[in-house]
């Protein structure tokens, strides 16, 4: 898996290292500087769990201990709720089919939530090919909005980009329904 030390462990040694004392800062300057050191460690992991989802996935792993998919293997194995598995999965294909986004995560510069927001936004299977195309964009203002504004602004191209507008509430009761006559 790893070429010499599992970095998982180095990993956990560090945290384990950084927890055992309590946080003191001299100044706000430092305070911000953790904060962002932090987040993009958080971020970074983020892509990690994605990528071994992905992997589980293609592979199909999951099936050797009796899964059923990749996504209930980690919904059980990281004891996660059933929309946090549907999410982490949802991720983990946006980020294969979006390599821009997805490379910006790992990098530690894309946000989780605005990832996230994303993610939710390629589910939508109409707009899903438009934004491969937009990946750039989504980048730039997502580095210099705020999460609020970012949210408008991909929620706004999401509206222009779906032609149709959004599904009906109850249009797949409807376009499963099937009638059937029978003399008795």
């Amino acid at each position: 898996m790893f070429a010499s030390e599992d970095p998982l462990d180095a990993m956990q040694a560090a945290l384990d290292e950084m927890l055992r004392e309590p946080v003191s800062l001299g100044s706000a300057r430092e305070a911000a500087g953790l904060l962002r050191s932090l987040e993009s460690c958080s971020r970074r992991l983020r892509a990690a769990q994605l990528r071994v989802q992905a992997e589980i996935d293609a592979s199909g792993v999951y099936a050797a201990d009796a899964h059923s998919s990749a996504k209930v293997m980690t919904r059980h194995c990281a004891r996660l709720s059933p929309a946090a598995a549907a999410g982490r999965e949802r991720g983990a294909r946006m980020a294969q089919a979006l390599p821009e986004v997805g490379d910006a995560l790992g990098r530690g510069v894309l946000g989780i939530d605005y990832f996230d927001l994303l993610a939710r936004v390629w589910a939508n299977p109409r707009v899903r090919d438009h934004m491969a195309d937009a990946q750039s964009w989504f980048l730039r203002i997502a580095a210099r909005l705020s999460y609020r504004d970012f949210e408008t602004e991909v929620r706004t191209w999401e509206r222009l980009a779906d032609d149709d507008g959004p599904e009906p509430a109850n249009s797949r009761n409807h376009d499963n329904r099937d009638v059937r006559l029978a003399q008795d």
